[in-house]
């Protein structure tokens, strides 16, 4: 089963610095389907991304994906469906307290989900029934590594490359560490991560979606013992671990 998730923030829509246009998406999408990726999350916030995924599905077989998404509001999410030319498979609270029970239009079927940012707004809310929860999860903030999962709740990783830190400001980090490059081992800490059930990430172009769904496991224990080789990186003791506080090391 594929865990992996492509998100489309930089879908039209300037995201870290990149901003993906509507040839570069469908390329993108083109490249996800052929490795094996049936998943994709948007927002009504992300710009264009969801204009230019409801017209690449309107030329491929509406179920091509299965959708995430996200928005702030009822009408956001009703407007974004109409541009999708579909129902999402799963509808989310992009980042806000949840105002209403989502019940009310899950009755479509549709699956309910949280976006949260804080391991606080996951225990408030998380168990008001929803049933899919994305979380910020790298090797740098595994604030929700430790959390108790709510029962029944899938997780969703996101962020896992540090919003694009990885592959912008380290793409030649030296050494690496016993022969693995930081954003394997960033991957590989998401993906043992015993509270993470599915990894969402983004990429700048199809090469990317590519090498990420090319990249391996490697044995757990490996990991446990290296993953220390991480913490001359980050700024000590950050109050929320941002990329911002993340040392920009080339």
């Amino acid at each position: 089963m594929n865990r992996i998730i492509l998100g489309t923030a930089n879908f039209g829509n300037f995201y870290n610095g990149v901003q993906i246009t509507h040839d570069g998406a469908f390329e993108m999408l083109d490249t996800a389907r052929r490795v094996g990726i049936d998943w994709l999350e948007t927002s009504h916030e992300y710009g264009n991304a969801v204009l230019y995924i409801g017209d690449y599905l309107k030329r491929h077989e509406r179920d091509t994906f299965k959708v995430i998404l996200k928005a702030k509001s009822f009408d956001d999410f009703f407007q974004a469906e109409e541009n999708l030319g579909k129902r999402a498979e799963v509808l989310m609270w992009h980042g806000v307290n949840p105002i209403g029970p989502m019940r009310s239009i899950s009755k479509r079927r549709q699956v309910t989900g949280l976006s949260v940012y804080l391991t606080h707004e996951y225990e408030t809310w998380v168990r008001r029934g929803y049933e899919i929860v994305e979380f910020p999860f790298s090797a740098f903030d595994t604030a929700f590594a430790n959390i108790e999962r709510a029962p029944g709740v899938v997780h969703i990783a996101r962020s896992i490359f540090m919003r694009g830190e990885i592959f912008q400001h380290w793409p030649n980090y030296e050494p690496r560490i016993m022969g693995k490059t930081t954003e394997e081992l960033c991957w590989n800490v998401a993906l043992w991560s015993k509270n993470v059930d599915y990894l969402c990430v983004g990429a700048d172009n199809p090469r990317q979606v590519h090498r990420i769904s090319e990249m391996k496991p490697f044995e757990v224990e490996y990991l446990k013992d290296k993953i220390c080789a991480l913490e001359p990186l980050v700024d000590p003791k950050p109050t929320v671990m941002l990329p911002s506080s993340v040392k920009k090391v080339g």
